[in-house]
Formats: C-alpha cells, sequence, structure tokens
C-alpha cells in the first residue's frame, strides 16, 4: 500500500481534485492517505510525501515556476511549456474542480481541520458542501460529484454551448495584461456573436458584469447562469462546446469539464503540454484573430456526418485516462516511481 501525505496551503476548487482523488483512490485500498495544512505554502501548490519521496504540484495557471523543480522528486506542474518538459517535471495536463461524496470528505478534515480554516476565514469549501440543494452558492460541490458525470455520450443533436465572462482591463496596472485582456474580451464577444448569429438555439452568453454591460449588452446572461448546477445541466444537454485562453494564456478548468462530459471541443491554440491530447482527434484549434473567418466552418465540420459524437467518445475515454480520480493519482504516483 502507498502512503500519501498531502501538504496544502488551505482549502480552495485548486485542492479540490487532488483531495477528491485521494479519498476515491483510498476507498480500494491502493492508498492511505492523511493530509495537514502548511500555510508557508504559496496558493494553488501542495506537497506529496509518498512513501518518503516528496513531491511538489504546482496548480497555478501561469507558466513560470513557483519553486525550484530540483528541490524535489519530482515537480508536477500544470501550465506546462514543451520547452520546460525535461527531467524530474512532468505535466498535470488539465484542472477540473470535481467533488466525489461531499461529506465523507468533510469528515476527512475533520474538525480540527474545520477550526483552523474557520480562523483562517477560509470556509468557502466547507459551505460549497453544505450546500446540498446547489442553489445557495455558485460551486456547491454536490452539483459537482463525479457519481453524476456521464458514462456515455449523448446525442444532442449538435447543440453548441459556450458561457464566458470578461475581464475589464482597467482593473490591472500592466500594459501587456491590459492589452491581453482586450484582446481577450473581443475574442470571446466575437465567438459569442458568431454563435448566436448562425445557431440560434445554442447556449452561449457572458457573465453580468458592469464591464460586460458596457462592452456587450447584448450577450449578458442571467446570474441563474453562474452556478454550477446550471452550467453542468446546460454542459449535459450541448455536444459541441467552445474554450479559450485563461488568465495566463493557459487552458482554463472548463475544458477539462467538457473532456469528462465526452463533448466535442473547439478551442484557441493549446500551448502547454497535455499528454496524448491532439488536435483533429481531441480538439479543433481556432486561432483568436480568425473567430469571425473560421469559427463557423469548424462547427460545421463537426456537424458533418456528426463527427462531435466520434470525438466525444474520444474525448470521454481520454478523460477516463488522464482526470478520473483513480488514474488522475495513479499517474502522479507511477512518476513517482511508487506505482507499476
Amino acid at each position: 500500500m502507498v502512503h500519501l501525505q498531502i501538504e496544502i496551503p488551505t482549502w480552495t476548487e485548486f485542492e479540490n481534485q487532488l483531495l477528491y482523488s485521494a479519498l476515491h483512490l483510498a476507498e480500494s485500498g491502493t492508498i492511505k492517505f492523511t493530509y495537514r495544512f502548511n500555510t508557508s505554502l504559496r496558493p494553488a501548490t501542495s506537497l506529496l510525501h509518498i512513501n518518503g519521496k516528496t513531491c511538489f504540484m504546482d496548480c497555478a495557471d501561469q507558466v513560470q515556476f513557483m519553486e525550484d523543480p530540483n528541490r524535489y522528486h519530482c515537480y508536477f506542474k500544470r501550465s506546462l511549456l514543451p520547452e520546460d518538459f525535461r527531467g524530474n517535471v512532468h505535466p498535470l495536463d488539465l484542472m477540473v474542480n470535481f467533488s466525489y461524496k461531499p461529506f465523507k470528505m468533510l469528515a476527512k478534515i475533520g474538525p480540527e481541520g474545520s477550526l483552523h480554516l474557520i480562523r483562517k476565514k477560509q470556509v468557502s469549501e466547507i459551505v460549497r458542501i453544505l450546500d446540498v440543494t446547489a442553489k445557495k452558492t455558485n460551486l456547491s460541490h454536490h452539483a459537482m460529484d463525479i457519481r453524476h458525470f456521464p458514462t456515455s455520450v449523448a446525442d444532442n443533436g449538435g447543440k453548441i454551448l459556450y458561457l464566458s465572462r470578461l475581464w475589464d482591463p482597467a482593473r490591472h496596472t500592466n500594459p501587456e495584461e491590459k492589452e491581453r485582456r482586450r484582446i481577450q474580451s473581443e475574442t470571446r464577444i466575437a465567438i459569442c456573436r458568431t454563435i448566436r448569429r448562425h445557431f440560434p438555439g445554442s447556449i452561449v452568453g457572458l457573465a453580468n458584469e458592469p464591464y460586460t454591460l458596457a462592452m456587450a449588452p447584448d450577450l449578458v446572461l442571467d446570474n441563474t447562469f453562474t452556478s454550477k448546477l446550471a452550467f453542468m445541466k446546460a454542459l449535459r444537454s450541448t455536444d459541441i462546446c467552445l474554450a479559450d485562453d485563461g488568465l495566463g494564456d493557459t487552458p482554463g478548468w472548463k475544458i477539462g469539464e467538457y473532456l469528462m462530459h465526452g463533448k466535442a471541443i473547439i478551442t484557441t491554440p493549446i500551448r502547454t503540454v497535455v499528454q496524448d491530447f491532439k488536435q483533429g482527434r481531441n480538439y479543433l484549434e481556432l486561432e483568436k484573430n480568425r473567430v469571425e473567418n473560421d469559427l463557423l466552418d469548424l462547427i460545421n465540420q463537426l456537424l458533418s456526418n456528426k463527427r462531435y459524437t466520434a470525438m466525444g467518445n474520444e474525448n470521454l475515454a481520454w478523460s477516463q485516462r488522464y482526470l478520473y480520480p483513480d488514474n488522475y493519482l495513479k499517474n502522479l504516483l507511477h512518476l513517482a516511481g511508487e506505482m507499476p
């Protein structure tokens, strides 16, 4: 049996994939895991102590390294550029915010851990677990429990999904970041308007925020669409899902959710390492400056002969190999030399 101790800085959505994967794998008797809070760790990082070996997990959006990889047996990085993929550095592929038996996880955190989070005023995940109806918070753990995820690909007639938000350039001081946000906003607005114009039955729009109301009032969604419960419902009823870069010009979290629900994907170029994830097989690529020229053609490629179902099956299988709890953690343990 593998003995795994997890150190985390706090408990946020960045820790859910790791914690719930450990809980799931522990049920099979493959591992025994404990956790502890380490407030010296930076946000979006964690330490894995695996049978005496210490590995570092870097789940940040940014491509820069949070720590020196040479200090650890393995360095697992989410936003990993191809040129940095060497030695003991390994990709974390894609992040997904999922849960599994939320109340069992709350029991694992225990009274002592809960009191620590209360003292630190970091109780968001506890509150989301207590939101059993998934109507009080945006990210209820009961709305994203993998036990409710589909095990096969549904055909909804080629329906399209794209829900996103705009980031106000004025809220950042760095000129380069301001420009990046401006371009990102233009891309997201163009995606929404192109889909609405040509595929009026689609589910598309942007979160209701002041900057969005000023830039694209016609695309603002009702606030009910911001909850995880509403998003999961929309996801189950669609076939083709669109994604674009997140804040760090790296893949956002939605792609992983699309994969775990067996959806065909159109996304802006992926510049980070995602193992065995191939353009043409797992996704079609859309250049940011060619939305109005190319998006319609890409969608029609997926609609032709229902190609979206074939891609959806490929993606569901990929997620089972790399994202679902047991294999997600087993892959890390294998790279650490602690699992065949």
